[in-house]
């Protein structure tokens, strides 16, 4: 199937092929792609490397230890917490 993806905003062209990056990757973890390199992809790659961060903390944050290492972790302690999170910082949460 083929799908159109139209852009007005180099921002938004960025985010949109970094999330099918994620995507593939999570659809098929053992995926082979292959990524240009120079200039023209480097907007990806920090939506790329963002969105890791950001999901490996907030997965910390609510499902690893309580820890002075990662502040918002205390969150977990609370009873009646309600956490709304974007694609991005839900990457990691199952």
């Amino acid at each position: 199937m083929m799908e159109i993806i139209i852009t007005d905003r180099q921002e938004k062209f960025d985010y949109e092929v970094a999330m099918q990056i994620v995507n593939l990757i999570k659809g098929k973890p053992n995926a082979v792609i292959g990524l240009a390199t120079g200039n023209t992809p480097k907007g990806m790659y920090t939506v790329l490397a963002n969105t890791d961060k950001k999901a490996k903390i907030v997965k910390k944050a609510l499902m690893g230890k309580i820890t002075d290492e990662v502040p918002a972790s205390v969150l977990q302690l609370h009873n009646n917490l309600i956490v709304v999170l974007d694609k991005d910082a839900a990457l990691f949460i199952s």
